[in-house]
């Protein structure tokens, strides 16, 4: 029988396991697409252009990153949970975009901030304990 403190953590765990397994991998398979979007767009413009594949090495590089990201959030590894933080704010940073005004950048930076930073912000904060088991009781980290 599931009792009260179990069903609590399975609530608590549910956006970590969504978030490690779902959204981490969708960020994968979709990075190389905002590339692709700017090929196409300049070919509809009427450029001729072709496909460097160097333009793919930092998309290669964050989804490497990302690979990794997930192992350590997998694992409940502290490495992991300090990693999210960095990757949390490239988020911030991904919504600049050289090609749209300076308003619209604004905009997105907020609506990401708001949408996907603040609440993950608090979620990661809040379960910094998930992550510290690993840890020799000697070198134990004192959190808030």
């Amino acid at each position: 029988m599931e009792t009260n403190t179990d069903s609590a953590k399975e609530l608590t765990m549910r956006w970590l396991k969504f978030y490690t397994y779902v959204v981490l991998p969708f960020k994968i398979i979709t990075s190389p697409v905002t590339i692709l979007a700017d090929y196409n767009r300049m070919l509809r413009a009427g450029y001729n252009v072709s496909l460097d594949p160097t333009a793919f090495i930092p998309v290669v590089i964050f989804d490497i990153f990302i690979c990794f990201l997930i192992y350590g959030l997998h694992k409940r590894l502290l490495w992991g949970w300090i990693c999210n933080w960095v990757f949390l704010g490239l988020m911030i940073f991904s919504a600049l975009n050289s090609r749209i005004s300076f308003g619209a950048n604004v905009v997105a930076i907020i609506l990401i901030f708001l949408v996907f930073f603040v609440p993950n912000y608090f979620y990661f904060k809040k379960r910094k304990y998930l992550f510290m088991s690993g840890l020799p009781e000697d070198n134990k980290i004192i959190t808030n």
